[in-house]
C-alpha cells in the first residue's frame, strides 16, 4: 500500500515540471501548422496530440473540432474546458495543454541554403542566419571583384563566429571535466569585433552553467531521496528493537505460563492466549525485517543511479569535447581557405577586405490572427514560428 501511494505524489511532479517547461511559451498564440498535446486528467481517452488544420480548429474525441487558432494555451485550455463542461462530460474538468510542435520559419534572400525550417523556442535571427548556411552573394557575371571580396568576408565572418562558439564550448567542456588543458590561440582572433567576441563566450558560459545547474538538481533530488530512505530506516530498526524487546518479555510469559500450567495454577487457555501473542509479535517483527529490507535496497539503488548519472554525464560530455574538437579542426581549415582566397583576390592582407565588409539587412514578415505586419530586425531578434525572414546583404559604401 505504501508504495502504490507513493505513484500520486510522483505523477503530480511530472505534471508540475510539464506545466513549469512550458510556461515560457504560454502567451504564444496557437496558429495553424502547430501540434498541440491535450491532456484530460479525468478522461484519458480524450487525450490528443494533433495538428491544428487549415480552419483554425483541432479535433478532440467526444467534442469534435474546437477553435484554437489566435488563442494563448490559456485560453485554449478554457475553451476545451468549457466544450467538456458544457456537454456535460465532466463537471470539473482538469485540462493541461502544451505546444509539441511549431509551424516551421522561412528564410529567403543572400543565405547559402534559403527554405523551411523546423521552429525551436528561443530562436533568433542569429542562429536561423547560421541554420539557413549563413550570408552568401552570387559574384556578379561582370566579375566584380569587390562583390567577391564582400562575399568572402561575410562568409569567412560566419565561419569564425561559429568556429569562435566552438572553441566557448570546448573551453567550457575543458573545464567542466577538469582537464586543465591550455586553450590555443583562435585563429577567429580579429575577424569578429571584441563585442561580438565577448558575446559569444558569455552565451556558451550561461549555457554551461545552465547545464551544471540541471546535472546538480538532479543530483540534489537524489540525495534527498537517500536522506529519506536513511530516516525511513533508521525508524524501522528502531521499531525493530523494540520488537525484539516486546517478544523477549512475551517469550518470558509464555515460560512462566508453561510452568504455571505444570503446576496445575492456570488454565490451559492462558498458556494458548500468550503463544498466540507471542506468534503476533515474531509476525511483527518479520514485517519490520521485511521493509528495512526493501529500504535497503532502495537505499542501494538510489546510491547506484547517482554513480550511474555521474558516469553517464561524464562520458557525454567527453564524447561532445570529442566531437567539438573534430568540428573545431573542420572550421580551422575552412578559415584557412577564406583567407587563402581573400589573398588570392590581390590584397595585401585582410584588413583590406574591411573596407569591402557588407551590411546584412533582415526583415521579418510576420503574419497571424488575421493581421500581417513587417519589420527591421537585428541580429539577436526573436523569431517564432511561421515568420519569414528575407535577408538582404548590402555592399558598405566605401570612405
Amino acid at each position: 500500500m505504501r508504495r502504490a501511494q507513493g505513484i500520486f505524489p510522483t505523477i503530480l511532479i511530472l505534471l508540475c515540471a510539464l506545466a513549469s517547461a512550458s510556461a515560457s511559451r504560454a502567451d504564444m498564440a496557437v496558429e495553424r501548422g502547430d501540434t498541440l498535446a491535450i491532456t484530460i486528467l479525468e478522461a484519458p481517452e480524450m487525450n490528443r496530440t494533433g495538428l491544428v488544420g487549415p480552419d483554425g480548429r483541432i479535433m478532440l474525441a467526444g467534442l469534435g473540432g474546437i477553435e484554437v487558432a489566435g488563442l494563448g494555451l490559456d485560453a485554449v485550455r478554457d475553451a476545451i474546458a468549457g466544450e467538456i463542461k458544457a456537454r456535460g462530460l465532466i463537471r470539473e474538468p482538469t485540462v493541461l495543454v502544451v505546444f509539441d510542435g511549431w509551424r516551421p520559419y522561412y528564410v529567403g534572400g543572400t543565405v547559402g541554403n534559403p527554405g523551411a525550417y523546423d521552429y525551436a523556442p528561443g530562436l533568433t535571427v542569429r542562429q536561423a542566419l547560421t541554420t539557413a548556411g549563413g550570408l552568401t552573394s552570387a559574384r556578379p557575371q561582370g566579375g566584380d571583384i569587390s562583390l567577391e571580396v564582400a562575399r568572402l568576408v561575410a562568409e569567412r565572418r560566419a565561419v569564425a563566429y561559429r568556429l569562435l562558439q566552438i572553441e566557448a564550448h570546448i573551453a567550457g567542456l575543458q573545464e567542466e571535466l577538469d582537464l586543465g588543458e591550455e586553450t590555443p590561440p583562435s585563429s577567429a582572433e580579429g575577424v569578429l569585433s571584441d563585442a561580438e567576441a565577448s558575446t559569444v563566450r558569455e552565451q556558451e558560459r550561461a549555457l554551461n552553467e545552465d547545464v551544471t545547474s540541471q546535472r546538480d538538481d538532479a543530483r540534489a533530488h537524489l540525495e534527498q531521496s537517500l536522506d529519506l530512505v536513511a530516516v525511513e530506516l533508521d525508524v524501522l530498526e528502531k521499531q525493530a528493537q523494540l520488537r525484539v524487546g516486546e517478544q523477549a518479555r512475551q517469550q518470558a510469559e509464555v515460560d512462566s505460563a508453561r510452568s504455571l500450567l505444570e503446576k496445575g495454577l492456570v488454565p490451559t487457555s492462558r498458556l494458548t492466549e500468550t503463544i498466540r501473542d507471542n506468534s503476533r509479535i515474531l509476525s511483527d517483527m518479520l514485517d519490520v525485517q521485511s521493509y528495512i529490507a526493501r529500504a535497503r535496497q532502495e537505499d542501494a539503488t538510489i546510491r547506484y543511479q547517482i554513480r550511474a548519472a555521474e558516469t553517464e554525464w561524464r562520458i557525454k560530455r567527453r564524447a561532445d569535447l570529442s566531437e567539438a574538437l573534430a568540428k573545431r579542426i573542420a572550421l580551422e581549415s575552412e578559415m584557412q581557405s577564406y583567407t587563402s582566397r581573400l589573398l588570392a583576390t590581390g590584397m595585401a592582407s585582410l584588413g583590406d577586405a574591411s573596407a569591402a565588409a557588407p551590411v546584412p539587412e533582415f526583415t521579418i514578415h510576420r503574419s497571424g490572427a488575421g493581421e500581417a505586419t513587417s519589420f527591421a530586425a537585428t541580429m539577436d531578434s526573436e523569431i517564432l514560428p511561421g515568420d519569414v525572414l528575407d535577408v538582404d546583404l548590402a555592399q558598405e559604401p566605401r570612405g
